[in-house]
């Protein structure tokens, strides 16, 4: 007499293509969760099943289908922090940042301990000119919550690069390549740095750096050079030669004056914090 193959139920069947896609096996995973979706229409698997479905169609970069199932995840449970990031996440993939910007914000703000989810929106933000210096707070805030994230290196990377930045640029690729040498991105991103800027400097370029105003005039100009250096003693005798004064007391009223900018200047040094921020003032 034949035995009966024996069917599991929903529960063990998701637990099984789950298992296939934490051993990378996207393909086989989404055909087992595929099979699984209309036996599971009224069962509480149904959200982990889309869930799933979405990441396996992003790693798969079948993106319409990643995006339908996040959006039918959102349906069932819209404060789903998962969803809204593989949501937001395929429409990066697309560069369709007006798309993805919403969603990343939202699972930033749904759970805000994950840097990754800093990292995304970041990248997100960065990609639309409106919102470039957000974008690039976010991604640097992600890579002081995770310093050794290998995808936020080489975000910052590609960003400074495209800023034509390049020696910084090739710190942040260097150290990604140290984390993670077998990383395929890791290593492209190097590659392409190392090679632009030997073409950039091959044609004479020359990375563009801070270009404070030679003579200051305004608060707004002295806290752009501030921003620019760390020679406070050149910045003292630019002070005085630009503020004359008539004896010691008025010296040192005017350089009470410019120590007070000198701490009050926020400085990329300092990641975008003045020292009286650095200090708790």
């Amino acid at each position: 007499m034949a035995k009966r193959k024996r069917t599991m139920d929903p529960e063990a069947q998701f637990q099984r293509a789950f298992r296939m896609l934490a051993r990378g096996q996207h393909r086989q995973a989404r055909q087992q969760l595929e099979q699984l979706l209309p036996l599971a229409q009224d069962h509480p698997t149904l959200q982990q099943i889309h869930l799933a479905l979405a990441d396996a169609c992003l790693s798969l970069r079948d993106l319409p289908a990643a995006i339908d199932h996040a959006a039918k995840v959102l349906e069932l449970n819209p404060d789903n922090y998962y969803a809204h990031y593989f949501l937001g996440f395929a429409y990066s993939l697309q560069s369709d940042w007006t798309q993805a910007i919403p969603p990343l914000r939202r699972a930033m703000e749904l759970n805000p301990k994950d840097p990754e989810y800093y990292r995304a929106l970041g990248w997100a933000l960065y990609n639309q000119a409106e919102t470039k210096e957000e974008g690039q707070a976010l991604l640097e805030q992600a890579l002081h919550l995770a310093p050794a994230h290998v995808p936020t290196l080489t975000d910052l990377a590609m960003l400074h690069g495209q800023e034509q930045r390049f020696d910084q640029a090739l710190l942040f690729a260097r150290r990604a390549v140290q984390l993670a040498p077998s990383d395929p991105m890791a290593q492209n991103v190097l590659a392409g740095l190392s090679h632009f800027k030997q073409e950039f400097e091959r044609l004479g370029g020359q990375p563009p750096g801070p270009k404070p105003p030679a003579r200051p005039a305004t608060e707004a100009e002295w806290r752009e050079l501030i921003a620019a250096t760390d020679e406070f003693n050149q910045l003292v005798q630019l002070w005085l030669d630009l503020h004359p004064v008539k004896d010691i007391d008025e010296a040192n009223a005017s350089l009470r004056e410019l120590n007070e900018l000198w701490n009050s200047t926020p400085r990329q040094e300092l990641g975008g914090r003045s020292p009286n921020q650095m200090m708790g003032r």
